[in-house]
């Protein structure tokens, strides 16, 4: 839950830079195929559709799965992310 949030506020703030192409990367496989396959999990249901709401407004938008030990400072970034979206 905490990673689709922190992906949700991703793709707003890239929304409002009015960025172009947006490159989802990340270790979560259950949302990577979440995402790519337009599926629903009912304990993010309304999360992954803001996501899924969201990706329609990029030129570009592509969702991959990353292994773990790649993540290390995009984790610290989506930590980051999420408590400032959290602490409004």
């Amino acid at each position: 839950m905490a990673e689709a949030i922190a992906v949700r506020a991703a793709l707003s703030n890239a929304r409002m830079l009015k960025l172009p192409r947006i490159a989802l990367e990340s270790d979560c496989s259950t949302l990577v195929t979440t995402i790519i396959t337009k599926s629903t999990l009912p304990e993010i249901h309304g999360v992954l559709a803001d996501i899924l709401l969201s990706s329609l407004s990029f030129n570009l938008f592509v969702c991959n799965l990353i292994l773990t030990a790649a993540t290390s400072e995009a984790d610290a970034l989506a930590k980051l992310s999420l408590s400032m979206f959290v602490d409004r």
